[in-house]
């Protein structure tokens, strides 16, 4: 099986779950992160609309903010965020 059909396939199995209002709001911020990632943000919206404002904040830091090499300030990126958008 190719490895991008699993992200997928863990998300369809997520958004089929009649819980998912209520699995969401548990999810910590680097498993949704790793999610958006692999399957990306397009594919995730019925997951984005059920995340706390705690959970975004988070996903947030992670997503658009990053270092260009170890040990390096981070900084902001502004054509991701655009995406976000």
């Amino acid at each position: 099986m190719s490895t991008s059909l699993l992200p997928r396939r863990a998300l369809a199995r997520l958004t089929d779950d009649a819980r998912l209002s209520s699995v969401v709001p548990d999810l910590p911020p680097e498993v949704l992160h790793a999610l958006l990632t692999d399957v990306g943000l397009d594919a995730c919206g019925a997951i984005l609309a059920l995340v706390t404002p705690a959970q975004l904040a988070a996903v947030f830091d992670l997503d658009l903010w990053s270092a260009g090499r170890p040990g390096a300030d981070e900084r902001f990126d502004p054509a991701r965020f655009g995406e976000w958008l």
